[in-house]
């Protein structure tokens, strides 16, 4: 096998709760989309080949051998919007790389387009503030099977964070340095 594929599942965006990012977003779409309403094409991985021509996004990967597996064991859990200052800044700088590539189709990246001409207009607040469910529209969404409670990550995370230094599950010295920024530790 030369390419792996892995379906993605977004995770909301909540303001409300403890400040890490990890330990507030337990919910997850049981269908991701964009914010557009289209569906999150999933990503995908390949063998090393100097042949490879990976998409944008690695959404696809076009080379010469090998087959694909699409069999579901391989999940990205996708944490975008972890809090309106990241995701700002995240759209900023997207949407300006996508300006500066004027060959690029203009349609190519036409969401994050859209927003960065909402926060230039001062607007993308507004529509963050839309983006993040009140606790009445998380527990309809949940109800009905539009959202369903993934812990995995916060476990994890919570896990390694109360593990004694120097013991990071196994975890290398580079990796556990890599784990106590992100913890916050």
């Amino acid at each position: 096998v030369d390419v792996v594929v892995a379906q993605r599942f977004n995770f909301l965006a909540r303001d409300d709760g403890p400040p890490e990012w990890w330990r507030r977003m337990r919910w997850r779409y049981a269908t991701s989309h964009n914010h557009e309403g289209v569906a999150l094409p999933p990503k995908v991985a390949h063998r090393a080949d100097p042949d490879a021509e990976v998409g944008m996004g690695n959404h696809e990967v076009h080379h010469r051998v090998g087959g694909e597996v699409d069999d579901g064991r391989l999940t990205v859990l996708h944490f975008p919007m972890r809090s309106y200052v990241q995701f700002a800044t995240k759209i900023v700088a997207g949407g300006e790389a996508l300006e500066a590539h004027t060959e690029l189709d203009p349609a190519l990246g036409s969401a994050w387009r859209r927003m960065l001409d909402l926060h230039r207009a001062g607007r993308f607040e507004d529509e963050w503030r839309a983006w993040v469910p009140t606790d009445e529209a998380l527990a309809a969404a949940l109800a009905d099977g539009a959202v369903v409670e993934d812990t995995r990550v916060l476990e994890l995370l919570a896990r390694l964070r109360d593990a004694p230094p120097g013991d990071a599950g196994g975890a290398d010295a580079r990796s556990r340095r890599g784990l106590r920024r992100l913890l916050g530790r």
